[in-house]
């Protein structure tokens, strides 16, 4: 890696990456962003562009953006908190702390731990999303309710990625607490480290500046509504903050399980445990406890993004470098800045690089096996030949973030390359960590597409 730069060198550092990224978040039409790394104990961080099309106010690094998913890693956290304080236990059937669940699988409701729910290893619908109103019962609901979710997998064979699963450990949370699940998360989480505007509902938001998400339709930008995911939602996706804040969090995943002010929250054994690689998703990438963990030049990376209607995030951490980096996107079209920002500051400040993977060229007629539609739960993808590139288009099928929205727009379909057997990534991003795998069944017949998600084969 070499020496460490000056806060001056750091600075200029910064300021080139920011100003590349900003070249690429008006490219991809987002209105604005919000940037931050923490490097030797430093934070750097600054904001671009505007909070809203409508209502344009200067995006900076106080600006609150919803962080989506990034919040199940403050739900692990949480979690082992308590596993700390044998409060609960990883491997005990989650039905000793929710006598009453019920799961439409037998053995899944019977047997079903909270490590299998932090692994993403569940089996059953992973993307329904409900809103209850913002009532104090809206968790229970949903949980509730989940007992007409089908299981589409054998419980701990495969990762699919799944939200559902979060709602019962935020139930979780909230039985072996006595609190709500935000309560919960505020004590355990938030307080400790100092994290004081971070939020979860919108009238804690709303005293501060905030963005507001937005799609691309037919060329023009609208505001993304409803605003925010249903309160029965938020341990899948809730958190409300700023780039500081999450740059707070972020240092305490590179520590020894202290706080800035000395206070222990977890052991290292249990932030060791949260960040250790379990079952594979990709060429690169294992599911720890909630944290996507990865890996540059033998340099460990724990990483998660986020989205939610019109908002995206991602937010990656090197512990054992004690660096870090977020990224905060008011549009649908983010992720064009959350993974270049990513990748430039570990190349600038790291040096570490993803390779890029070799394609392996495939005539038309073998390619043929894979052509055809997968199915998901909130989007299909279809598989295509076009001019002999192969072309995958997602298939918005609407669901989020509520059962009944409608589809976002569907994104532009994007070139895929082979770059292994049964293995295909971006042809414009052939790393690793991107990867798509084919899955064969006992007869080498192609089955399903594990793409984060599993997509089942139809036609």
């Amino acid at each position: 890696m070499g020496r460490k730069c000056t806060r001056g060198e750091a600075l200029e550092k910064f300021g080139r990456i920011c100003k590349k990224t900003e070249e690429i978040m008006h490219g991809a039409k987002i209105p604005g962003v919000a940037l931050g790394i923490l490097y030797d104990g430093e934070v750097l961080s600054t904001g671009l562009g505007v909070t809203s099309v409508k209502n344009p106010l200067t995006a900076d690094d106080q600006t609150l953006f919803q962080i989506g998913s990034v919040t199940k890693t403050v739900v692990a956290t949480a979690v082992m908190c308590l596993v700390e304080h044998k409060i609960v236990d990883l491997d005990k059937p989650v039905k000793h702390y929710l006598p009453e669940l019920k799961l439409s699988d037998k053995r899944t409701n019977e047997e079903i731990k909270l490590r299998s729910i932090l692994t993403h290893t569940c089996g059953f619908t992973g993307d329904y999303f409900r809103d209850f109103g913002y009532g104090d019962d809206a968790l229970n609901k949903i949980v509730e309710e989940m007992k007409e979710l089908p299981q589409n997998y054998p419980m701990g064979k495969y990762f699919s990625y799944c939200n559902s699963g979060y709602y019962v450990a935020g139930r979780v949370l909230e039985v072996v607490t006595g609190k709500t699940f935000e309560s919960a998360i505020k004590e355990l989480v938030f307080e400790p480290l100092g994290m004081q505007h971070a939020f979860f509902f919108p009238w804690d938001v709303m005293t501060h500046r905030f963005v507001v998400g937005h799609h691309e339709d037919q060329g023009t930008l609208t505001i993304a509504e409803p605003w925010q995911i249903g309160r029965a939602s938020h341990p899948a996706g809730g958190i409300i903050t700023n780039v500081r804040e999450l740059l707070k969090y972020a240092r305490f995943h590179c520590g020894d399980g202290t706080t800035d002010r000395g206070q222990r929250i977890l052991s290292q054994e249990s932030l060791r445990q949260l960040h250790t690689p379990g079952i594979c998703i990709n060429q690169a990438t294992r599911i720890g406890l909630s944290w996507f963990v990865s890996s540059i030049d033998e340099v460990t990376l724990i990483a998660h993004g986020g989205g939610t209607n019109g908002q995206i995030c991602e937010l990656v951490i090197a512990p054992e470098k004690g660096f870090a980096t977020v990224a905060l996107t008011n549009a649908l079209s983010g992720s064009a800045v959350t993974s270049i920002f990513s990748k430039l500051a570990f190349e600038e400040f790291l040096g570490l690089s993803q390779e890029e993977l070799e394609e392996i060229k495939l005539s038309n007629e073998k390619s043929r096996e894979y052509l055809g539609k997968y199915e998901g739960e909130i989007s299909d993808i279809k598989l295509y030949l076009d001019d002999k590139k192969l072309m995958l288009q997602v298939i918005p099928k609407g669901g989020f973030p509520d059962r009944d929205s409608p589809p976002f727009p569907a994104p532009p379909p994007a070139e895929v390359v082979f770059v292994g057997k049964d293995i295909i990534a971006p042809s414009q991003s052939r790393y690793a960590t991107s990867s798509m795998t084919f899955i064969r069944d006992e007869e080498g017949k192609i089955t399903m597409l594990q793409s984060g998600r599993l997509f089942r084969k139809t036609g």
